[in-house]
């Protein structure tokens, strides 16, 4: 049998509704942080025009006072989305009529006075909906709530935090609390599409940074609004969003609704303002100043197009190699410069050659190429935007034609622990190379490593500095293998002077060395002829006294 599509006497329409006991009685649970209280009450006393509020707690009991406009009918209090303000305060504010709950539930016993009358009352009175008595009272102010048997403590740390933004005076125990975000207090706060937003390290000289992280409140409590609110990378960034734009979900109010989206919109904001900014210095700064103030936040910006006709380069996007190159693990010796910006001047006259940039490790003749710019003083560039002009006057160091050359003297074979390679000796060792079909080529007198070869120029006095550019020397855990590098270096500087004709005595002489014989006592006062063949094999014989 099918089922019925009705119920004998049941309607054909339902309607939503509450079930008010269940509900009130889960209030006290609907709040992620018993804190919430602190920030209602605060929240009342701005909305009631309070020039203050003041918190004391004697053990258990909290006592908190202001001086606005009281409360005209307490029956709203205690009845949920009734929030009893003024229709001006609905209108510019939208009280939810739900944050109160937090201070019924936040002690034993709630006691509120106002305007010479008051109420008091229990959770348990709330739950199961007792009527509750309004009397006479001696408190003739605005509002004083006292919470017995308070049972959230302590409470001074959540006041501080509460109070850091908040637009009116907080006092805690006879003590006003630091406000350093309150708007009346942020010296350069802008009006923004969010709110209105202090920018972090603007007064900072030198090189302009913007950060996407920072502080959010909202009617001055503090709000999350995603990521721009990371708790553990937050930088300076101030912001009074707007809450006609950006509301806080209920009940707790701490958080953004679409907080990713505000996140967006105040990172957005931000930009704008940095932008603006650059766009007003163009004019006022020289070009030196300007880009080295703001030629990484215009790539961040995403308005390199502004770089473009400012005649100079910042440093920071330059770099010179110091010295002999090694592989970047071991510091590389490619530096930024010291100078202040680069001038066009400079570039077009041909005081200064720029050149892109190449990576300080063994990967064909990486090493060769940074060998030619240390020689030839060019400087490396990181990659321009596009149409800018100094993109006219760099060398194109990954198409640059280079070639090794030398007069190879003598070669051999190195087995190292960690470097394994031929090994040629030099004469005349240098760097060819061609730009625009003009030649040229340039005498090195250090080592070059490449990936097929180790160029060694005659008389080297330290070929093994070469290692460093033929391996890092980290093994997997990005550890400095020290000891395997020694031991590479003394072998590499063995082969190279045996390469290079060193006496067979003197080879011999090193390797006795190196077997610690002086260790050996009976060794001492005998004489051996030692017999080494065509392969390699090792023959000894001691020589009896007088023997020739």
């Amino acid at each position: 049998m099918g089922r019925k599509s009705n119920t004998a006497g049941q309607a054909d329409s339902i309607t939503a509704g509450v079930n008010e006991g269940r509900f009130i009685t889960h209030m006290q649970h609907l709040f992620s942080s018993s804190a919430v209280f602190l920030a209602e009450l605060m929240q009342n006393a701005r909305r009631a025009g309070a020039s203050a509020i003041q918190f004391n707690l004697e053990g258990d009991t909290l006592t908190v006072t202001d001086d606005g406009c009281g409360i005209e009918d307490f029956a709203k209090l205690v009845v949920i989305a009734e929030s009893g303000w003024s229709e001006e305060v609905m209108a510019s504010e939208d009280p939810f009529g739900i944050g109160f709950a937090s201070v019924a539930f936040a002690a034993a016993r709630v006691t509120v006075e106002s305007r010479g009358k008051g109420i008091e009352f229990d959770k348990t009175d709330l739950i199961a909906k007792r009527p509750i008595a309004r009397r006479n009272s001696d408190f003739i102010g605005g509002t004083r709530v006292v919470l017995s048997g308070l049972t959230y403590q302590p409470i001074e740390h959540q006041m501080e935090k509460f109070a850091k933004g908040f637009p009116i005076p907080v006092w805690f125990n006879g003590k006003e609390l630091p406000r350093p975000h309150a708007l009346e207090n942020l010296s350069g706060a802008h009006a923004t599409p969010v709110g209105h937003i202090q920018i972090a390290y603007v007064e900072e000289p030198g090189q302009a940074r913007m950060t996407d992280t920072g502080w959010v409140y909202c009617q001055g409590l503090p709000v999350n609004a995603g990521s721009f609110t990371d708790r553990y990378n937050r930088s300076d960034n101030i912001v009074h969003i707007d809450h006609k734009l950006w509301r806080p979900r209920v009940p707790d109010r701490d958080t953004l609704i679409d907080a990713d989206k505000a996140c967006s919109a105040i990172r957005k904001a931000i930009a704008g303002v940095w932008l603006g900014w650059m766009l007003q210095d163009k004019g006022n700064l020289t070009p030196e100043s300007f880009v080295s103030r703001y030629w990484r936040m215009a790539h961040k910006l995403g308005r390199q197009d502004i770089l473009n006709d400012v005649p100079a380069l910042p440093s920071d996007i330059l770099a010179i190699v110091r010295d002999y190159p090694v592989d970047q693990e071991f510091g590389s010796n490619i530096e930024i410069p010291g100078w202040p910006a680069l001038t066009r001047q400079k570039i077009e006259c041909g005081k200064v050659r720029l050149c892109t940039e190449v990576d300080a490790h063994l990967e064909g003749d990486n090493f060769a190429r940074l060998m030619l710019i240390m020689e030839k003083q060019w400087v490396m560039i990181e990659q321009l935007p596009e149409g800018h002009w100094a993109r006219a006057h760099v060398i194109d160091m990954a198409t640059l034609p280079v070639e090794v050359k030398c007069e190879e003297l003598a070669s051999g074979i190195f087995y190292g622990d960690w470097v394994g390679s031929k090994v040629a000796i030099a004469r005349n060792l240098r760097v060819a190379y061609s730009i625009g079909g003009a030649s040229e080529e340039v005498v090195i007198a250090d080592p070059i490593a490449t990936d097929t070869c180790i160029y060694v120029p005659e008389g080297c006095s330290s070929p093994a500095r070469v290692l460093r550019q033929a391996s890092s020397y980290l093994d997997e855990n990005e550890n400095y293998r020290e000891t395997e590098h020694d031991l590479d270096c003394d072998e590499f500087d063995n082969l190279v002077a045996e390469v290079s004709g060193e006496p067979p005595a003197v080879t011999l002489s090193k390797c006795l060395a190196a077997g610690k014989g002086r260790e050996r006592n009976n060794l001492r006062g005998k004489r051996f002829v030692c017999i080494i063949d065509a392969e390699g094999t090792i023959t000894v014989k001691e020589q009896e006294d007088g023997a020739g």
